[in-house]
């Protein structure tokens, strides 16, 4: 008996002090989608470097001015452990290097991945390895390498969207916790239920702008004050939801009245062609001669993504409101409740003259939230 109680206090002791290391972490900190990417102290501006940036500061789909990705910072090995807490408690912190180099990343990951080395050289798909909780927490620790340079950029260029979704969702914990740090309003979400068959975590600020039969309009004004240019800016935040009773086969022979390139710039044109006909008959100007409407002079974005175990059609781009004129980004996630039923969510933002990526961001993880 004695041998048994010794035996749970040191499983029990061993565990607490798993816990309790990482309890006595500091907190990590810098800006949302910001990434900190250390490399050996010789390929720091240089075509090495450059080649990061040019991935990781892609423009971000969707929103009319530029606005990265990722807010990018790049330091050399020597500044990172020279600076202590100040770098090394980055929220997202990437050592990238390639094995060919012998300098202190180099040989920091060759050290910390002696088994997967050998998988680098063969595995294409194989670039980056991912730690939780290294020098601070919440903390994604990415170890991103490859044989060479051609190596990497090859892979970057092919397999870089794994790697953002693991930055993403990452971050998407944070934006989550911010988002509803005020509470949920669960008399608004069993509404929007009713009305929609559609769960969605609401967080506070949204008032229900209108709930009918197979549709709801929930939105959220704000106002801030610009300290740059002294003057007040307001900001829009609109969710659209909406049940159509249509199949799938009726769904694929709707197309887009315009161009036949525009046709083809998009893989399913339904989306667009059902938001805008609820955005015609919900979202009015000043009469009810105008309305808000896709913009289809510019760029439209379409992928297909999970959630919640549901395949979701992605799209974004502009919408535009004529009188009053007005306009911004949307995000549109449509997915199939059965075979005869169509489940829309459609987040559009006003925020004339101020960033938008953030409140996008903010956007896709609300609608992530729909079930």
């Amino acid at each position: 008996m004695k041998w048994i109680l010794l035996s749970l206090t040191i499983a029990l002791f061993s565990s607490g002090c798993e816990d309790y290391g990482q309890e006595k972490l500091p907190a990590s900190g810098g800006s949302i989608d910001e990434v900190l990417i250390v490399l050996n102290d010789d390929q720091v501006q240089t075509p090495f470097s450059d080649t990061l940036i040019y991935f990781f500061m892609q423009p971000y789909e969707g929103i009319p001015q530029y606005e990265p990705k990722f807010k990018l910072r790049i330091k050399k090995y020597a500044q990172f452990k020279g600076a202590g807490d100040l770098l090394n408690n980055y929220r997202n912190i990437i050592f990238c290097a390639t094995l060919d180099n012998q300098g202190p990343v180099s040989k920091e990951i060759k050290n910390n991945l002696k088994d997967q080395i050998q998988r680098a050289s063969s595995d294409s798909s194989f670039f980056f390895i991912h730690k939780s909780n290294v020098y601070a927490k919440p903390q994604l620790f990415i170890y991103l390498f490859a044989p060479d340079r051609h190596a990497l950029i090859n892979r970057l260029t092919y397999q870089i969207t794994a790697l953002f979704n693991l930055i993403r969702s990452h971050e998407n914990k944070r934006i989550s916790a911010s988002l509803f740090a005020g509470g949920e309003q669960k008399y608004l979400e069993d509404s929007v239920y009713t009305f929609t068959n559609v769960h969605l975590r609401i967080p506070s600020g949204y008032l229900a702008i209108s709930l009918d039969k197979n549709a709801a309009w929930l939105k959220k004004e704000s106002t801030f004050r610009d300290k740059k240019n002294n003057v007040l800016k307001e900001i829009k935040q609109n969710i659209l939801i909406r049940r159509f009773d249509i199949s799938k086969e009726e769904a694929a022979k709707i197309v887009f009245a315009y161009k036949d390139s525009l046709n083809k710039a998009i893989p399913y044109a339904y989306p667009i062609a059902l938001r805008d006909s609820v955005a015609q008959m919900m979202v009015k100007g000043t009469s009810d001669d105008y309305s808000m409407y896709t913009d289809l002079i510019r760029p439209l974005w379409q992928s297909s993504s999970t959630i919640n175990g549901k395949s979701i059609i992605v799209t974004r781009g502009l919408w535009r409101l004529d009188n009053p004129f007005m306009g911004g980004p949307f995000i549109n996630y449509s997915y199939w409740e059965d075979q005869q039923h169509l489940i829309m969510l459609d987040g559009f933002i006003y925020a004339a003259g101020s960033d938008k990526k953030k409140l996008l961001r903010e956007m896709e993880v609300l609608l992530s939230t729909a079930h």
